[in-house]
């Protein structure tokens, strides 16, 4: 017996039956139910994504895709756990020495040009979104802050 749904609601649920439907059996995809999910929670993924990008211009959803692939996320994260070693090297030397060498000036700026291209690449993807995220904000402020500081020293 079928049950009415409000207005509101039949549009969500064609899609989500149309979604179930393409899932097609347990058996032919995965053969346990954590794989099932895994795979049935990739392919929502992927119908959100499509679906908030189709107003998105070839050059953003191509930068969309860049900043969000596996790769980049490993440079990046990378990026940071090296500024962290470098970070602890100046404020070791600095310890013994209240005048850095130039080497640690020059690195603290290339990472500071990553981290500036990072953000205008996902203010460019992400343009109002990107204040919906509290990392993205507090990267924000890092960048920011750390700019202001080099230009006021």
């Amino acid at each position: 017996r079928e049950v009415a749904q409000p207005a509101a609601l039949k549009g969500p649920m064609k899609s989500i039956s149309r979604l179930a439907s393409s899932m097609g059996s347990w058996d032919e995809q995965a053969p346990d139910f954590e794989g099932h999910m895994d795979l049935m929670l990739k392919k929502v993924r992927s119908a959100e994504q499509s679906a908030l990008r189709d107003g998105w211009s070839p050059q953003r959803s191509r930068v969309g895709d860049f900043i969000e692939s596996t790769p980049y996320e490993i440079f990046t994260s990378l990026a940071i756990a090296a500024n962290t070693v470098i970070i602890v090297i100046d404020t070791d030397q600095r310890a013994y020495r209240p005048d850095a060498d130039v080497w640690v000036a020059i690195i603290n700026y290339v990472f500071l040009g990553i981290y500036t291209v990072d953000l205008c690449l996902r203010l460019f993807v992400f343009r109002w979104a990107f204040f919906s995220s509290s990392w993205s904000l507090l990267d924000l402020f890092v960048v920011v802050s750390d700019i202001a500081s080099e230009i006021l020293t």
